[in-house]
């Protein structure tokens, strides 16, 4: 079953873009069966493959596969039924479908969880030969994000929001071709195609995890309080947070830059920068001690191929 709508056929471009882009592999679906995630799976329907092959779209273009995968929590008693739903919806599109079961080691919170999850979708799009794994997270996640974000004290990067593309691990990167979307929009693109999506019950309930609190009782607050849409404008913030972080980046490494003339916090937003281009852990504790070194002998080991050097004013990257 195929949908007209603008949204899914939007989607379905931008991720043909990003499969042109990613070298001719594939991709991995990550589906729970919920709405979002079968809008995105919707709307990738002429991009799926049972077989491993490369796919031909209703213009007879070859484009690499998308394979989908549910993981399986095991957290709830019908997790399991879910899932084994969530797989007969997307095989029915012609998706490569299968659950992927999750250990669950006692004593981990959600953020362990989206941990292991992201960890397990990685090991199985290596599997897979595909570089990019697509996830339907939409406007309202990354609005949710932002202000569970500044709940816990986040610093001026945390406002960022969700990023549309990240590395997951070498070679795969994490994409979200979703983030311009509205949940309520998608659910009701999914209702006009009768897509089926599997619910999950404990997403309303507000006593089961932090954000389902922050979905159903603050975030109907904060409609009242602001002047607009309180969705809208923290997706707003976000974009320019992100916009003045990339232009803050590019400035401080340009080689003119005096590193050791700069404020301290320009100093370890320019260390940050090049932590963050080498995939390594970024902290305040390291930040501060990296910038310490630096100030005191020119250069500062970051690990054990790669150390931060001043020359000629400017801070700079180099082999160890």
């Amino acid at each position: 079953m195929t949908s007209s709508s603008p949204l899914f056929t939007t989607v379905c471009k931008e991720v043909k873009s990003a499969l042109d882009g990613a070298g001719g592999s594939g991709a991995l679906l990550a589906c729970s069966g919920g709405a979002d995630s079968m809008f995105l799976a919707h709307a990738c329907q002429s991009l799926a493959t049972r077989g491993g092959a490369e796919s031909s779209d209703p213009d007879g273009q070859n484009h690499p596969s998308i394979f989908a995968r549910v993981v399986d929590h095991g957290l709830r008693p019908e997790s399991s039924a879910d899932a084994e739903r969530a797989v007969e919806l997307l095989t029915d599109m012609g998706y490569d479908a299968k659950v992927l079961r999750l250990a669950h080691p006692a004593g981990k919170n959600e953020a362990d969880w989206r941990r292991f999850r992201y960890q397990l979708l990685a090991d199985e799009a290596l599997i897979l030969g595909a570089s990019l794994v697509l996830t339907a997270h939409t406007a309202d996640d990354s609005a949710e994000t932002i202000l569970m974000r500044l709940m816990r004290g986040t610093g001026i990067r945390g406002l960022a929001g969700i990023p549309a593309r990240r590395s997951l691990a070498q070679g795969i990167d994490l994409y979200r071709p979703m983030l311009h979307l509205r949940a309520d929009d998608v659910r009701e693109a999914l209702v006009d195609a009768g897509q089926e999506w599997v619910e999950d019950l404990s997403n309303a309930d507000s006593t089961v995890a932090a954000r389902n609190f922050l979905r159903h009782e603050v975030m109907p607050g904060l409609e009242h309080l602001a002047t607009g849409d309180p969705i809208l404008a923290l997706n707003r913030l976000a974009a320019e947070v992100e916009d003045w972080q990339e232009s803050l980046g590019d400035l401080l490494l340009q080689a003119e830059t005096d590193w050791r003339g700069l404020p301290s916090y320009l100093r370890r937003q320019a260390v940050a920068k090049h932590l963050r281009d080498l995939g390594e852990t970024v902290s305040p504790t390291r930040l501060l001690n990296l910038e310490g070194a630096l100030a005191r002998n020119g250069s500062a080991a970051i690990n054990e191929t790669h150390r931060l050097s001043i020359s000629g004013g400017g801070l700079s990257l180099r082999a160890r």
